[in-house]
């Protein structure tokens, strides 16, 4: 796969400040294969960033994966090493499979950190809570079975609730099913750790979907989570042998 330039600092921001469920992923979708996808002029310049993080990397390295959950966490290293964050305003499960077959991990991350499921329950994508979870069940299978084959830690994080009277164009209710959901994929999954990091009392963003301070939030995990990338076997306890 070519090399691509940097997108420039303006551009990042720019992309930073997209809603989680922009048009281009409402009408545009990835291609099947790991060498090419269809895209919207979004993706395609979220592609050209991640590819260009990658090609950069020496030695160990987290890869962060999901949705605007993801791209909207700041950091740039966690557990000690390097983080490369992949995450893609308004993808669902189906887009995040196809995103990691059209990303070449020639160096495979020592782990990667996943969160996705939010935009899963968009009411013009599902026409039920129950068709919202079972369109998550089947990409998210997809997903962690890529990424079993290349990677060794895969943490999975719970998606956060959505604010019902905030947002009524997604199927709240569909997040605690998708939610158990992922724990019990995660479970049948090797390596795989499923933690909670958005838990009761999360503070909301007023559009009701997004939080207000991500990086507090990611912080209550990195304990497991580091415990996870280490490798420690008590901190892979549910994850099948």
């Amino acid at each position: 796969m070519p090399r691509y330039p940097r997108l420039a600092p303006a551009g990042r921001s720019t992309l930073a400040l997209a809603l989680l469920a922009g048009v281009g992923f409402l009408t545009t979708g990835f291609a099947t294969g790991r060498s090419g996808f269809v895209t919207s002029p979004y993706r395609a310049e979220r592609l050209t960033a991640i590819t260009a993080a990658l090609s950069n990397l020496e030695g160990d390295y987290v890869l962060a994966a999901g949705d605007s959950h993801i791209l909207r966490w700041h950091a740039r290293t966690f557990c000690g090493l390097p983080l490369v964050n992949a995450g893609i305003d308004g993808a669902t499960s189906e887009d995040l499979g196809n995103l990691l077959a059209s990303l070449d991990l020639h160096r495979p991350p020592r782990a990667v950190i996943v969160t996705i499921g939010t935009n899963d329950t968009f009411r013009k994508r599902a026409a039920s809570p129950e068709q919202a979870a079972r369109r998550f069940d089947a990409g998210l299978d997809r997903v962690l079975g890529d990424l079993a084959r290349r990677t060794s830690r895969i943490v999975l994080n719970a998606p956060p609730s959505i604010d019902k009277n905030g947002s009524a164009d997604f199927w709240a209710e569909a997040i605690r099913p998708i939610g158990t959901a992922a724990e019990a994929a995660c479970l049948k999954t090797r390596s795989c750790r499923f933690l909670a990091p958005f838990g009761p009392g999360t503070a909301l963003a007023a559009d009701g979907i997004h939080l207000r301070d991500y990086d507090t939030a990611y912080a209550r995990i990195e304990g497991p989570a580091c415990a996870t990338i280490r490798g420690e076997p008590a901190a892979l306890a549910n994850a099948s042998p």
